[in-house]
């Protein structure tokens, strides 16, 4: 369990409340290992490089986070077309959008806290490939993400 508690946990929402609430969950379960990010901007901003992403082993990201945003969805199929394959989980409110092309789960707001436990608890018993022998023949920068600021 103490290893499961340790999984570096990613959580990107716009709005406070939101991370206040993932900041109030992630306590209340023990987990050690989680940021938190209010954009696609700053998240960017601290994961330059591909060995910074290397460590992931979840992200949670709403699809909306702001107008003229980047949103979750564009950052989960910008990750998966460099071939980043750490699960992750779009958070939405919007039912009729099918996210699971660049997605592993969708949760649709409002969710219970326990739901978000199960959808964690899922998506890490993933064993995730190594993307530092996979990708060795891959620039180590992320340019294809210099659009975003």
């Amino acid at each position: 369990m103490e290893d499961f508690l340790n999984k570096k946990i990613v959580f990107i929402d716009d709005q406070v409340l939101m991370r206040e609430y993932f900041e109030g969950f992630a306590a209340f379960y023990g987990f050690k290992n989680i940021h938190i990010y209010p954009s696609v901007e700053s998240f960017v901003r601290e994961h330059t490089k591909l060995e910074m992403l290397s460590d992931i082993d979840l992200l949670l990201t709403d699809h909306h986070l702001g107008e003229g945003k980047t949103d979750g969805y564009m950052l989960s199929y910008r990750l998966r077309g460099f071939g980043l394959k750490f699960p992750i989980i779009i958070i939405s409110a919007d039912t009729l959008v099918d996210f699971s092309l660049f997605t592993n789960q969708t949760l649709i707001k409002p969710f219970a806290i326990e739901t978000l436990m199960e959808a964690i608890c899922k998506q890490l018993h993933f064993v995730n490939e190594s993307i530092n022998d996979s990708r060795r023949d891959k620039p180590d920068n992320l340019d294809f993400m210099k659009d975003i600021h």
